[in-house]
């Protein structure tokens, strides 16, 4: 029976060949999120991510686990724009 493929360093499952599997997605995450700054303001979007996500830019994150929370605390109405 095979072994399951190794976790890489940040968590992502990683192939055979050594690529993240996750790479297109949290590509997809990090734009998104990087697009709710002007809808939040700069000190909002910060907060999220330093709350969150103990990071200043959404590129720092290397969890694609972490990115979808943050997203959805940006975009959750009880969350960051709820206030």
């Amino acid at each position: 029976m095979p072994n399951p493929a190794p976790k890489g360093i940040f968590g992502a499952g990683v192939t055979s060949q050594g690529k993240d599997v996750n790479l297109e997605e949290s590509g997809a995450l990090i734009h998104e999120v990087e697009a709710m700054a002007e809808a939040l303001g700069r000190r909002l979007y910060r907060g999220v991510l330093k709350t969150v996500a103990r990071v200043w830019s959404p590129t720092e994150i290397h969890e694609t686990n972490v990115l979808r929370r943050v997203l959805e605390q940006m975009k959750s109405p009880n969350g960051a724009c709820g206030a």
